[in-house]
């Protein structure tokens, strides 16, 4: 099966060129900073200090780094994937302190053109123009896992970034003109590019919104950024207390004012079993010597006997109705039940464009689960999550 697969590196270069990857920095808040925008900082004036991006103290950051960059080729990122990279984030926030002991004291003119340089990117990120926000030309650029947008994202964006990227480069430069005997360039441009596209994240998202919860975060987002970058080419000297009571203080904001933290706090003080409630349900529903399917399946009925299958990505949708049928052949005594995401399931909208379909599903029930792809604020008195509506189909024999 695998043999079969197109999948070549390639494709993942050629998707570059429709969209940008953004980390789904608003649901990580300031996890998001410590994760893409200190380490790459780091290793920036590392290199601007020594001329040296490899050493033992750089161990940490480069495996970060490493970690994250194959989700660069994914549309979307569950927030699990990230779990193993926050076991280090303390070991980068402490290299960070002394990354620039090497500066001097610079001129203050440069620091207030590095502030006149992130107003201007507010700017450029928040003032659309008259007519921007037409749902019919953005919706084009909207993706999920399985459907690419419909028109470049980077014909919206590039000015804009490209720009921010161009003020940050100067401001930044400024700033380290001088500091160094080596050229300054390579550290200047790391730092001002890791900058420019974590502060530009979502932004086809920002044209197709006014929630007041997008706009609180990003701005949130984008504020702890400044407040990082200005942190971390300012106090280099090192008072430790200084440098930690920043961070401290900037953990209690987002822990207290981001959307998706507090969201969450409500589901953790009445917890509720969505995965456990409705594996149990299923239980009940199915016979002893069925057969279930789909992709939710192994995790739905991991706690039974039933038998799952046909769980993986790896099939075409041509090849899995194939071996639905090849299932109804070999196993005529076993029921076939076909479990359809409510998020997106390929196969099933495939199937419903079949006109010759050699087996028919009739609906037997409807589950909710908590969504574990894409998280979106629902500040609703009842369920806190979004709820992903999981539907049970028998599969037949006409």
């Amino acid at each position: 099966m695998l043999d079969n697969l197109d999948y070549h590196p390639s494709h993942w270069l050629k998707a570059y060129s429709i969209f940008p990857r953004w980390p789904i920095a608003s649901q990580l808040g300031i996890l998001a900073i410590c994760m893409f925008a200190l380490p790459i900082w780091l290793l920036c004036l590392r290199w601007h200090q020594t001329s040296r991006m490899f050493s033992p103290r750089t161990v940490a950051t480069w495996g970060i780094l490493f970690y994250l960059l194959p989700f660069s080729t994914q549309f979307l990122n569950p927030l699990r994937y990230f779990l193993p990279a926050i076991f280090f984030l303390p070991e980068i926030v402490v290299s960070s302190r002394t990354a620039g002991r090497h500066l001097r004291q610079s001129n203050s003119k440069a620091y207030w053109l590095l502030g006149g340089a992130v107003l201007a990117l507010f700017a450029l990120y928040w003032i659309k123009q008259s007519g921007a926000a037409s749902p019919d030309l953005f919706r084009a650029h909207l993706y999920n896992d399985f459907t690419l947008p419909a028109h470049s994202a980077w014909g919206v964006l590039s000015i804009r970034l490209g720009t921010g990227i161009l003020l940050m480069t100067m401001a930044i430069g400024l700033v380290l003109r001088g500091q160094s005997r080596r050229s300054g360039w390579p550290a200047v441009v790391g730092l001002a590019l890791v900058f420019s596209w974590m502060f530009f994240n979502s932004y086809t998202i920002s044209l197709l919104t006014n929630s007041k919860e997008f706009i609180a975060d990003q701005f949130l987002l984008q504020a702890g950024l400044a407040l990082a970058l200005g942190a971390f080419l300012w106090f280099r000297s090192h008072r430790w207390q200084t440098w930690y009571f920043i961070w401290a203080v900037g953990f209690f904001v987002f822990v207290c004012a981001n959307t998706y933290w507090r969201t969450g706090y409500r589901d953790i003080w009445r917890p509720r079993f969505y995965v456990r409630d409705a594996s149990r349900q299923l239980a009940s529903i199915l016979p002893a010597d069925s057969i279930v399917i789909g992709r939710r399946a192994p995790l739905l009925l991991r706690n039974t006997s039933l038998r799952v299958g046909l769980g993986s990505f790896a099939y075409s949708s041509e090849e899995f109705l194939g071996r639905v049928r090849s299932l109804l052949d070999r196993y005529p005594e076993h029921p076939l039940y076909w479990l359809i995401d409510g998020d997106g399931c390929p196969t099933w909208e495939y199937y419903q464009q079949q006109t010759n379909r050699t087996w028919i599903v009739q609906p037997v029930a409807t589950l909710l689960i908590p969504s574990g792809d894409t998280l979106e604020v629902q500040a609703t008195e009842g369920d806190v999550l979004p709820l992903v509506p999981i539907q049970l189909l028998r599969v037949m024999k006409p």
